[in-house]
């Protein structure tokens, strides 16, 4: 095989045109925002650590690429959260009730069922 098929059936070559490919009416490529959120989400990364990580990885990398602010990647969070919520939902046939009174007497609490 050729280094460059070795390189595409590996991802390496897919991934940096990530990095080029800007959505339209956006400042930044996909990558950034898949890399960003996949910090955070995955990674148990903060918004703001995930932008200082984005931005030494870059630097790491030699990639001479913008890096976005934690306040971007925030808001791409509450549009990726945004979308979860408002898409139609999967309707199940198990429901279960969980219910929940707290019943308190005196300094003791417990559940009523």
């Amino acid at each position: 095989m050729k280094k460059k098929q070795i390189e595409q059936a590996r991802g390496v070559g897919s991934s940096r045109t990530l990095f080029h490919h800007v959505v339209p009416s956006h400042t930044y490529a996909v990558g950034h925002l898949l890399w960003l959120i996949s910090l955070v989400v995955s990674a148990a990364t903060s918004v703001r650590g995930a932008s200082r990580v984005l931005a030494l990885s870059l630097a790491w990398l030699q990639l001479p690429l913008a890096v976005p602010s934690w306040g971007t990647g925030r808001l791409w969070l509450l549009r990726l959260g945004y979308d979860k919520l408002t898409r139609p939902k999967q309707q199940a046939d198990d429901w279960v009730w969980i219910v929940d009174p707290p019943m308190q007497r005196g300094a003791e609490k417990g559940l009523v069922i």
